[in-house]
């Protein structure tokens, strides 16, 4: 490529094989609506019982929101700048939720001297 050509021209997202992805208005007329939740990844939340709530609505157990996302963070290889957006975001949405403006402060990443 050309040091002066536009990149503008190139597909940034390829379409193949998104042609499968519809779900079947056939399949999801024969399943019940539990079945229904699971493929389409949602849940109606007519549990309110947090006993009950399968483990995998809480993948970080009983941490706390800092901590669950920043062992999310961790596990997924979330960059700095990922996470500082994503802090600032939450903080715009959520602004009683105290979380730290710097990722470096979340993740607890050690200060070199």
């Amino acid at each position: 490529m050309d040091s002066h050509e536009s990149v503008d021209a190139l597909p940034l997202v390829s379409d193949e094989g998104f042609e499968h992805m519809e779900v079947s208005e056939n399949l999801l007329s024969s399943m019940s609506d539990s079945e229904k939740e699971g493929a389409m990844g949602y849940s109606s939340g007519a549990d309110t019982d947090t006993d009950e709530v399968p483990l995998q609505d809480r993948p970080f157990g009983e941490a706390s929101f800092e901590d669950g996302l920043r062992l999310w963070a961790l596990q997924t290889g979330q960059t700095h700048r990922a996470l500082a957006l994503l802090l600032a975001h939450i903080r715009q949405h959520q602004p009683h939720c105290k979380l730290p403006r710097d990722p470096r402060t979340l993740m607890h990443t050690p200060v070199s001297k």
